[in-house]
């Protein structure tokens, strides 16, 4: 019975640190967008950032996105609304992780102005180091999608 009960402490203790040291994706750098790489088309390619810079910390992501406009937010990593102003209406943004915490899912909606828009960028990294963004956007103009390639040329 001694046995049995070290066992079953020794597996709870692996257990518990397996899920302690589950790593959940850095997307810390200065990613620029290749566009040879993406599939995107010119109307929607007008209103991506052609560069993002990201710091991740613990629960929090700055991300400052520049091209045709220039935008910085700061985002909680745990699902919970972040409110903020963006060409002077009113943001929601949420980001989430996937389950095996590889991908980073980032729902946010712009409520005025012109109607209210939906944008989510579902992002994630490819083994050579590069980010890959799946790309949707709704608004009272149509509907987008993109697949965008941004290599990190911080590393």
């Amino acid at each position: 019975m001694k046995r049995f009960l070290v066992a079953a402490a020794l597996l709870l203790i692996t257990a518990a640190s397996s899920f302690a040291d589950e790593k959940k994706t850095d997307f810390n750098g200065y990613w620029i967008l290749n566009e040879d790489r993406s599939k995107v088309d010119e109307q929607t390619a007008r209103f991506l950032p052609a560069e993002i810079a990201i710091i991740q910390d613990g629960n929090t992501l700055n991300i400052s996105k520049k091209g045709n406009f220039t935008d910085d937010e700061e985002l909680t990593l745990d699902g919970k609304e972040t409110k903020s102003t963006v060409w002077n209406s009113e943001r929601v943004s949420t980001a989430s992780w996937s389950q095996d915490k590889k991908s980073l899912k980032i729902v946010t909606k712009i409520l005025g102005g012109r109607g209210e828009s939906t944008t989510e960028w579902i992002m994630s990294l490819k083994p050579n180091g590069d980010m890959l963004v799946a790309y949707k956007s709704s608004s009272p103009r149509g509907e987008r999608e993109a697949q965008l390639l941004y290599a990190n040329v911080a590393k």
